[in-house]
């Protein structure tokens, strides 16, 4: 096979990749690129197309099925809607940057939509036919943008641990020490109470640290690295 034959073999690919991201919501997908080959507009593409086709209805079926929506309606509003559809996705990332990344391009990507356009990467097959329900789902995505989940990984499993932490065998305020400054304050803490505590009390373990040039600052980072193994 010719050099253009396997580029356009590649292309074709790629194009049927992307198509399925947008129409394929039954099965888990698993998306494999390097760096700038677009993989946050395919993931932008895949959160509008979900948000604005299949989630939406499955959505409004759901909220009419049940009745759950404002009192004095006999049909869910689109907010009610967009809350819900939004409220079941979870995006997670890396880095904070790749979090924040994502919510412009899905809240740029609503805009776009709500004013008629359709956002790069998105095709336009996939959404309602009719512009105006695009624009009007679009609006009501946007407002209630706040409902989708962007995490970075550490952020989503602190979030879990939080929310369950007996059931971790967790404290129930438990946190994430990424710098170590909470491990050093409590150590620093301990050291000075107990070298407060053995001068007071002319303790012998405390001379025989004193003997050996263990310093406090010494005992505190001992303690600093048992802790953080």
């Amino acid at each position: 096979m010719t050099s253009r034959g396997i580029r356009d073999r590649l292309d074709q690919q790629d194009r049927m990749a992307r198509a399925q991201a947008q129409t394929e919501f039954s099965l888990p997908i698993v998306l494999e690129a390097g760096a700038g080959t677009g993989k946050t507009t395919i993931l932008t593409a895949r959160v509008v197309a979900w948000c604005l086709g299949l989630g939406w209805e499955k959505a409004e079926e759901e909220l009419r099925r049940r009745g759950a929506f404002s009192r004095g309606k006999d049909h869910p509003l689109d907010d009610e809607i967009a809350s819900r559809v939004l409220s079941r996705i979870v995006a997670i990332t890396f880095t904070e940057a790749a979090s924040a990344e994502m919510a412009s391009r899905i809240a740029e990507a609503f805009t776009k939509l709500a004013n008629g356009s359709v956002p790069e990467g998105v095709d336009e097959d996939v959404l309602p036919s009719h512009r105006e329900v695009r624009s009007r789902r679009s609006r009501a995505l946007l407002v209630n943008s706040d409902r989708l989940t962007i995490q970075t990984i550490h952020a989503f499993c602190l979030a879990l641990l939080r929310r369950f932490p007996l059931e971790a065998g967790l404290h129930p305020y438990v946190t994430v020490d990424a710098d170590g400054l909470l491990v050093e304050e409590m150590a620093r803490e301990v050291v000075n109470l107990y070298f407060s505590e053995a001068l007071a009390n002319g303790d012998n373990d405390l001379i025989t640290l004193m003997a050996n040039d263990l310093s406090p600052n010494a005992i505190l980072e001992g303690l600093v690295a048992l802790a953080s193994q």
